[in-house]
């Protein structure tokens, strides 16, 4: 009996060392709380490269007729022309991408949409245990120019500990992530870029920096610079039928 209660206290132990290193990430994705009263516009800056232009997302969480709950991101580049709307699934344990659609120039100039398949969506993770798994992301597309070419994106994501990040002036708690991506081209054989990368989200706020290290001669580095909201990206564009509603 002394023996059973004493194996039965080290499993307690080590049940309870294992929930306390479980670490809850929800607080670091976007306020979704606040995204479902109103959107938000993010404008994004490049953090050295001054060639590279900023850009805008547009954020927004909305609840169907089941209750069920979506995050909604459109980016825009610096012209405010559409480029990507996602829609994503909220569940228990993160949140997951649905739906895709991108939106490209056709031979004639015109802006078209680009239907995307999404194969794999894991998008954010709400909790990271001892050993944080990775995330994956596969979507595939063909572009409007050129049919015969199948673009494919592979990103895994995967949680890589703590930080700090200060915006306006106040520095927030905030976590990071390791990313990995891969672009594959195919059209008649395949090229393939593969590059890391890395991200920052503070909590209370999501997203706020980002850097890809594509090859030796290009980065692409973003930050956050300011939050607006949505009611200033429908005084620039007016509401339009590719935007969510």
């Amino acid at each position: 009996m002394n023996r059973f209660c004493l194996l039965s206290f080290f499993a307690m132990l080590l049940l309870s060392a294992c929930r306390e290193s479980t670490r809850d990430l929800r607080p670091y994705f976007f306020p979704l709380d606040e995204l479902e009263q109103e959107g938000k516009v993010y404008i994004w800056m490049p953090v050295a490269d001054s060639l590279q232009p900023p850009f805008v997302y547009y954020y927004k969480a909305e609840r169907d007729s089941a209750g069920r709950l979506w995050f909604i991101r459109a980016y825009f580049d610096y012209q405010l022309q559409p480029f990507q709307i996602n829609r994503e699934k909220v569940v228990a344990n993160g949140v997951k991408l649905v739906e895709s659609r991108l939106f490209d120039r056709d031979t004639a100039g015109r802006l078209v949409e680009v239907p995307v398949e999404v194969e794999y969506g894991n998008v954010f993770p709400f909790e990271a245990g001892p050993r944080p798994g990775v995330l994956l992301t596969r979507m595939s597309w063909r572009l409007p120019f050129d049919t015969a070419t199948t673009m494919t994106l592979v990103r895994n994501r995967q949680f890589a500990g703590d930080t700090t990040w200060t915006f306006e002036g106040r520095t927030y708690d905030a976590v990071r992530f390791a990313v990995r991506e891969l672009i594959d081209n195919v059209r008649e054989g395949h090229l393939e870029y593969e590059y890391p990368g890395e991200e920052i989200y503070a909590r209370g706020l999501g997203m706020v920096w980002f850097r890809k290290e594509v090859d030796d001669e290009l980065t692409i580095e973003y930050r956050l610079d300011d939050i607006l909201p949505e009611s200033w990206l429908w005084q620039q564009l007016g509401r339009t039928q590719i935007l969510p509603r």
